[in-house]
């Protein structure tokens, strides 16, 4: 990673959010471990991601978008095991 990235997440979290948005970020181990670490710790993380391996063990509410609308949501479990709309059927067979 380089030292760019570091030095804007250490000036971001210098000031304590609340709440962290991230947008399909390129998942490596350090950045991993980061979020992780930030939601044990109860901050909030917003994570918009198609590394449903990584969404499914981190998570506690899953959110499906098709074409920018909310078709799906629900807890993980719930998510994976039994999704009701076509879309999110089509998308889980495609990746699990």
């Amino acid at each position: 990673m380089s030292s760019i990235y570091f030095l804007v997440l250490t000036i971001f979290f210098r000031n304590s959010p609340w709440l962290v948005l991230l947008f399909y970020c390129m998942f490596m181990l350090p950045f991993e471990i980061t979020i992780r670490d930030l939601a044990e710790e109860g901050m909030t993380c917003l994570l918009v991601t198609h590394e449903m391996g990584f969404a499914r063990e981190l998570a506690d509410h899953m959110y499906f978008t098709d074409s920018g609308v909310i078709v799906e949501h629900g807890p993980p479990r719930k998510f994976f095991e039994a999704p009701e709309d076509p879309r999110t059927k089509e998308f889980l067979s495609q990746i699990l």
